[in-house]
């Protein structure tokens, strides 16, 4: 790689929370690159001002002048997290584009290196495979045909597949412990089932008509409220109320018909939030009625259903809650356990909050209505607080770190079968230290959880098969989503019966399904046996005696800043170690700042814009990044810190024709005094530009004379 230019761009809505995980897991400084930023450096661009950068692909994608700053900067590397969401989708000649695919084609053609990171880079979509790959090697893969017989020969030379169950530490021990994933079927009551039955039949006579007129947009809106049906009975109470409501209104307005724009190819490319605004917009006004007879016959339905639905919700003890209620009695009760709960759906999310607070339960939530700031709090809550339970969204499948955390339980089954993996990787990752138990909860007397159920018994039959968890990395291959999504609808329609799906669900995973698999997984695996753990480990153990040690950090952060008129003072403190649960706490000096002087808090605008401001109060500080993990409130300050920087730039200012007058080294087994040279030696890259630079001590021997 050239010169340090590294863009890095991750899921929207970054903070300089980012920043600084990124500096205290890694030791780099980036810069964060956002509507502020920019409009800080007004006059000036901001991409040429920092050699690191982080930035929301929506944030470059959706703006113009954003992107045209772009223009005049060429990267070294570029790397983009959560990859599969540049997507293009290829109709016969035709190839459509999202914004943020037009983003990778303008990238690569402006970076000398390109990386892609995606837990799920393959949707069941061959030809969206082979788009995405174009964007690294443009020539590579014309189309899925030709990137499907080159996967199956193994010539895809420009993927790396690491699966969990293959990553492996130092020492030869696993990184991650085994995850055990169990499905809970339970039985609707006969209340239960009457609402679920009568709601199915007003979706599926829509669904069909709606299907007989190519209507997509109607289409979609039935799924989403078949999918609300099977969440809570919360959830389809409240959307079969404020789809009545919405159909009144059109009553009111004499109105039938009504525009909507054109639907995302994948509603899974959209954030949660934008996902929910197409959805509740389908749900709530979209109709099949042809006049106003029609009209006032849906709504005359909708008006029993609803009634149905606040009967049920009212005087019915709901079954899927009582099997969540039975996981918290054996697992958190009494203990000191977290335990992490998805659905699909805001509304049910309300309802599970408000049951489990009632229940006398510390709750915390995360869905995408929030900030990222937000998110990060209510991490940090969960983190905190023992026992609790985190009621989550699908917000928090992706950029959410829970390694504290071993327990999951899955309320909702998504209809996107990728999205379990998504899931379980919350909790299931880098320094979870505790086997991960995994729920599914399944209503066995339903259609879909018919399906559901079919589809994770077969699953775990090729666990045990495989003889691993890895089926659950690749689960996207077994059953991709457009399949389930398509198997799903063909039921709402009624061209196929359960019987019919559920054998397509066997076929899918049979036999010859297995061996398939296994012998992907071992040619995949075969790329760790190239790895030399032996060279790794030396230049690990290396890397660690080159390092500056923390003390000497220490040291000379207490000193100088101390020389300056500034109050630093030890503090005992007792943090927990997240990654272990109940850890024996934080080794070393835990230091406070109470309050920073005027003088130091100010940085050189240069300074300033790279490294950020100083803060006022730092009550509790650490010089060793070994120490700061999980949510604790421990300041890491080293070299890329504000106030680290702030000291060497006063330092520099205030001594630094002292510094530039030269030092005495003293050696104590010396008996005459030694000449030492320190020659700095560096490499620089074709453009010129330094790319490594090292010190080393030189002694000539007493007999020569140094040149």
């Amino acid at each position: 790689m050239g010169s340090a230019d590294i863009s890095s761009l991750l899921p929207a809505n970054l903070t300089d929370q980012w920043r600084r995980e990124l500096h205290e897991k890694f030791g780099e400084t980036f810069t964060v690159i956002n509507r502020g930023t920019v409009s800080a450096s007004y006059g000036r661009n901001v991409w040429e001002d920092s050699s690191q950068c982080i930035t929301s692909v929506d944030f470059v994608a959706r703006q113009d002048d954003i992107l045209n700053m772009l223009r005049d900067v060429h990267w070294d590397l570029v790397i983009v997290d959560e990859a599969h969401k540049m997507a293009g989708y290829r109709y016969g000649n035709k190839v459509n584009k999202t914004q943020r695919y037009e983003l990778g084609e303008f990238l690569r053609e402006h970076c000398d290196h390109f990386l892609f990171l995606t837990a799920t880079p393959h949707k069941g979509d061959p030809d969206n495979f082979a788009l995405l790959l174009q964007l690294l090697d443009h020539d590579l893969y014309a189309n899925g045909q030709i990137l499907a017989e080159a996967s199956a020969r193994g010539e895809n030379r420009i993927m790396i597949r690491r699966l969990k169950e293959d990553m492996k530490k130092f020492d030869g021990s696993p990184c991650f412990p085994p995850r055990h994933v169990q499905t809970l079927p339970y039985k609707l009551s006969s209340e239960e089932l009457r609402l679920y039955d009568a709601v199915t039949e007003y979706v599926q006579q829509n669904f069909q008509r709606a299907e007989a007129a190519e209507n997509r947009n109607v289409g979609l809106a039935l799924t989403v409220l078949q999918r609300r049906l099977a969440s809570s009975v919360a959830a389809i109470r409240l959307s079969l109320e404020r789809r009545r409501k919405r159909l009144k209104d059109l009553q009111k307005l004499g109105r039938l018909k009504q525009e909507y724009g054109e639907l995302p190819e994948d509603l899974d490319d959209l954030t949660e939030s934008e996902r929910w605004h197409f959805e509740d917009d389908l749900v709530e006004r979209l109709t099949m009625a042809e006049n106003m007879a029609e009209l006032e016959a849906e709504i005359a339905e909708l008006d029993r259903l609803v009634q149905l639905a606040r009967h049920t919700e009212r005087n019915v003890i709901e079954t899927k809650f009582e099997e969540l209620r039975t996981v918290i009695s054996n697992h958190i009760s009494g203990t000191i356990e977290r335990l992490l709960v998805f659905t699909e759906h805001k509304d049910t999310l309300n309802f599970l909050v408000g049951r489990l607070t009632n229940s006398g339960f510390h709750c915390c939530v995360i869905h995408g209505g929030m900030s990222l700031e937000k998110r990060i709090d209510a991490e940090r809550e969960f983190f905190e607080h023992k026992p609790s339970v985190m009621v989550a969204t699908e917000a928090a499948g992706e950029g959410i770190n829970l390694q504290f955390c071993s327990l999951m339980v899955n309320y909702d089954i998504p209809w996107n079968p990728n999205r379990l993996e998504q899931r379980m990787g919350r909790i299931h990752r880098y320094k979870q230290e505790r086997e991960a138990m995994i729920w599914n909860i399944v209503a066995e007397n339903t259609r879909e959880g018919e399906v559901m159920q079919r589809l994770l018994v077969k699953l775990d039959d090729m666990r045990l098969a495989l003889g691993s968890d890895r089926v659950y990395d690749v689960i996207g291959e077994i059953i991709p989503a457009p399949k389930f999504d398509a198997l799903m609808k063909d039921w709402l329609s009624r061209r196929r019966t359960m019987t019919e799906i559920l054998a397509e669900i066997d076929l899918q995973t049979d036999e010859q399904q297995v061996n398939r698999i296994r012998a992907d997984m071992q040619d995949k695996a075969l790329g760790s046996r190239y790895i030399d753990m032996s060279k790794l480990t030396a230049d690990v153990q290396q890397s660690r005696e080159n390092r500056l040690m923390p003390e000497y950090i220490e040291k000379f952060f207490v000193e100088a800043y101390r020389s300056f008129g500034g109050a630093i003072t030890p503090v005992k403190s007792k943090l927990p170690s997240p990654s272990a649960g109940d850890g024996p706490g934080v080794r070393g000096t835990i230091w406070c700042i109470s309050r920073v002087p005027p003088d130091l808090r100010k940085l050189p605008d240069a300074l300033e814009r790279k490294y950020g401001k100083i803060g006022s109060t730092y009550p509790q500080l650490t010089f060793d990044k070994d120490q700061v993990s999980g949510y604790s409130d421990l300041d890491f300050i080293g070299p890329g810190h504000p106030l680290f920087e702030g000291v060497v730039e006063r330092v520099l200012r205030e001594y630094g024709q002292s510094l530039r007058q030269g030092t005495i080294f003293f050696n104590a087994d010396a008996t005459e005094p030694t000449v030492m040279w320190l020659v700095k030696c560096g490499v620089e890259d074709g453009r010129g530009q330094m790319i490594g630079e090292r010190i080393f001590a030189l002694r000539p021997f007493p007999s020569r004379e140094p040149r």
